[in-house]
């Protein structure tokens, strides 16, 4: 449904724009009114929205301008009305459909019932927020620059005093950063961790107090991702891994998808990458006896899709410590004289 509107919100714009540059036409105005404000304000702060999504809708963006954007959808009909001006009505507002009729039908008119000012006030702190946020991307801007070292290359510690989940959208919003990896990326710098992120268009690294932009890892010849020893989080291959270590073998949950593996017998850094064919591992349970990943994947009857995309980690001495997801090596295992562990978590993209 949601994307349904959105489509046709993208159509009657592509139109709009249309129809403006072969009439040389330089403004195009929207219709917006104080209530659309309310209502789209309301459900962003449902949504978790930060500081520019806060200053809600915009009197003009670019060639679009709205002007009734102050006055409430009241205020409007009333003047149609009195002026005899005819105007349609969409059919779908009268329907509870979709998230913004039902608030629009049911909850606005408590909120307006508890504040008849409220439209005016919304209003009035959506301009100042959205002045708030050009102030703050001019000091973001600055803070991002005085980090840099090199082209796509950032030093972490100049960009401490400044950390937040904004800073981070704000700063790599060219990298395809979002919300949701913006948070994991905040997660790292702000516990002196390690780990990488993959955007839709790129990787972002953090490591040795740097925080580097680069290719993502399908458009490199052989992907592979360097895992150090600090505890951290990284993104790749569709997956999330997270890392830590503990000194208590009794407080791992061994869940599906976790891997608890006796730190002294790894040697890092390790490397996360594609199976290959010709790779071997001694499963947990084998006694050392190794098998090619190959057949323990023919073996599970994996589908093809899934096969090609399996991972595995493997130490600095190209041992396999584990098959994510799948199998541990059995040299990595845990045992009564193991004192610390390494704990090894993923969670797929697609769930």
């Amino acid at each position: 449904q949601g994307n349904v509107q959105k489509n046709a919100r993208l159509l009657r714009r592509s139109a709009l724009e249309k129809t403006a540059e072969a009439a040389n036409i330089q403004l195009i105005l929207l219709g917006h009114n104080a209530d659309d404000q309310l209502e789209t304000l309301i459900m962003r702060m449902a949504r978790g929205a930060g500081l520019r999504g806060l200053g809600g809708i915009k009197m003009k963006e670019g060639k679009y301008c709205r002007p009734m954007l102050r006055v409430s959808r009241a205020d409007i009909a009333r003047y149609a009305q009195e002026d005899d001006i005819e105007w349609r009505e969409d059919s779908s507002n009268a329907k509870n459909k979709y998230a913004r009729n039902k608030l629009r039908h049911y909850v606005l008119p408590v909120i307006k019932d508890i504040n008849a000012g409220v439209l005016d006030a919304v209003g009035r702190n959506a301009l100042r927020l959205q002045g708030d946020y050009l102030s703050y991307e001019a000091l973001a801007a600055m803070a991002w620059k005085a980090a840099q070292q090199a082209d796509q290359i950032w030093n972490v510690k100049a960009m401490e005093p400044f950390l937040s989940h904004q800073f981070l959208l704000f700063g790599l919003a060219d990298y395809g950063i979002t919300p949701h990896l913006a948070d994991a990326l905040l997660h790292t710098l702000t516990h002196s961790a390690a780990g990488a992120v993959e955007t839709s268009t790129h990787r972002i690294a953090i490591a040795d107090n740097l925080l580097t932009v680069c290719p993502p890892l399908d458009k490199l010849s052989h992907p592979a991702v360097l895992l150090n020893h600090n505890e951290g989080y990284w993104s790749a291959f569709g997956m999330e891994l997270k890392i830590e270590h503990l000194d208590n073998p009794q407080t791992v949950n061994f869940e599906s998808r976790t891997a608890a593996i006796d730190q002294s017998q790894i040697k890092w850094p390790l490397t996360w990458r594609i199976w290959e064919e010709g790779d071997r591992i001694a499963p947990l349970g084998m006694l050392g006896k190794s098998q090619t990943v190959s057949d323990i994947l023919t073996n599970l009857k994996l589908p093809a899709p899934q096969r090609a995309k399996q991972t595995v980690i493997i130490d600095a001495d190209g041992r396999i410590l584990w098959l994510v997801g799948l199998r541990i090596a059995d040299w990595a295992k845990i045992t009564g004289d193991t004192n610390e562990i390494s704990v090894f978590r993923v969670e797929y993209a697609n769930g």
